[in-house]
């Protein structure tokens, strides 16, 4: 028979997934199993309302992935609806182990990591060069998102999709850029 529950888990690591910027993942260190095989976890996310939720579809503590990898990743989106957690609020996790003795005691609440981010807002202003329109090319510019617009503060913009109105309301992709204009 195990000598007890599972020992208090170390505070998770909350971070983007580095093979998939449109998830996070979420890994924590083996706790001390007091002799009995760690058997699943307990992974909940903060709300906005400072409640605490599971994510099971992803984060399921009991599915034997999640226990072997000690982690497990959920895609971004779910996380906003899951959490209604507005724009750059850090993205707050806990979790706890559970052996043939017991369920051990819930970690601390990370305290850094990944934020919520979202897709990026639309441009607000697009203007004509007028002096580098010739009578073959019109050259739009426009300003670079920055901050919580383009999507989050650790959010990068890597291109500009330029669309062209063919004056009847059906808009046409002319080109994707990383220029500003």
């Amino acid at each position: 028979m195990p000598v007890d529950a599972p020992g208090k888990t170390d505070t998770p690591t909350v971070a983007l997934s580095p093979l998939d910027a449109t998830q996070v993942q979420v890994s924590w260190n083996l706790p001390n199993e007091h002799s009995s095989p760690i058997t699943s976890y307990d992974i909940l996310f903060m709300t906005s309302s400072g409640s605490m939720v599971y994510e099971l579809t992803r984060c399921d503590g009991s599915l034997p992935s999640v226990v072997a990898d000690r982690s497990c990743s959920v895609p971004m989106a779910t996380l906003r609806n899951l959490t209604l957690l507005p724009r750059d609020s850090l993205i707050r996790a806990q979790v706890r182990a559970t052996n043939a003795r017991g369920t051990g005691q819930y970690s601390e609440i990370n305290t850094a990591g990944a934020t919520i981010e979202t897709e990026p807002t639309n441009l607000t202003v697009v203007s004509i060069d007028v002096p580098s329109t010739t009578n073959n090319a019109t050259m739009a510019v426009w300003t670079a998102l920055t901050g919580s617009s383009r999507g989050g503060m650790n959010v990068l913009i890597t291109q500009y999709e330029v669309y062209w109105d063919q004056s009847n309301d059906t808009w046409v992709s002319l080109a994707n850029t990383t220029n500003l204009n």
